[in-house]
């Protein structure tokens, strides 16, 4: 099965106004921005359907970077009001077909995480290590939201070893794929400059530890 890549309504409604344009319309001009959202979904909506004729397409990805490593790009209130209706909907559509919905932001998610689960979403990639603890995202979200990714590529992957990056992945596996609910991945979109070696150690350490019943002690 294939894996659909369509989304960014956050992020398509800031980069055609520009951020600082857009900051400023969120406070003076909330009908604007309300038409640009809205305008926006049209448009993704479309193609969210047609995606769905196709039998070949077994999972839909949704990226919308939401944060910086360190907080929100913006208010959790103008998500809510802006943004996360449109996810609900992706996902009830999604859903409705039988395929699988993931979603993808880079950053900290943690003021909005319930809202992230609750729109109904089956996993979310990256849980960048800089920006959240991936245990503790574990802990809040078992059960309900699959997280996919976090070995580091910040340094690991990019400047580790192999060895390293092999390490990395089995203490993962140990920490957060207990029960289920984790798949190996990295941080973000492997680049091109992370090493083959390395991103071959990811893949082969993933097929190492990653077989239930887990044996990592």
């Amino acid at each position: 099965k294939a894996i659909a890549y369509m989304g960014w309504v956050f992020t398509s409604v800031w980069t055609l106004m520009g951020m600082e344009t857009f900051c400023l319309a969120l406070h003076e001009q909330p009908e604007l921005i309300r038409r640009m959202f809205d305008r926006v979904w049209a448009i993704q909506s479309r193609i969210l359907m047609r995606i769905l004729q196709f039998d070949s397409v077994g999972a839909v990805t949704h990226p919308d970077d939401l944060a910086y490593a360190e907080a929100l790009t913006i208010s959790p209130a103008h998500y809510r009001r802006y943004v996360f209706p449109w996810y609900r909907w992706n996902c009830a559509m999604v859903r409705e077909s039988g395929r699988l919905n993931l979603y993808h932001s880079d950053g900290k998610l943690d003021t909005v995480l319930e809202d992230i689960i609750g729109c109904g979403f089956d996993a979310m990639h990256p849980i960048e290590p800089k920006a959240m603890d991936i245990v503790e995202v574990k802990r809040k979200a078992a059960g309900r939201i699959t997280l996919i990714g976090n070995i580091d590529l910040g340094y690991t992957l990019t400047r580790g070893t192999p060895a390293e990056v092999d390490a990395e992945v089995k203490e993962r596996i140990r920490t957060v794929g207990p029960g289920g609910g984790y798949c190996v991945g990295s941080s973000n979109s492997i680049p091109s400059y992370v090493p083959l070696a390395n991103y071959n150690a990811l893949r082969e350490a993933a097929f190492r530890y990653g077989r239930y019943p887990l044996k990592l002690d």
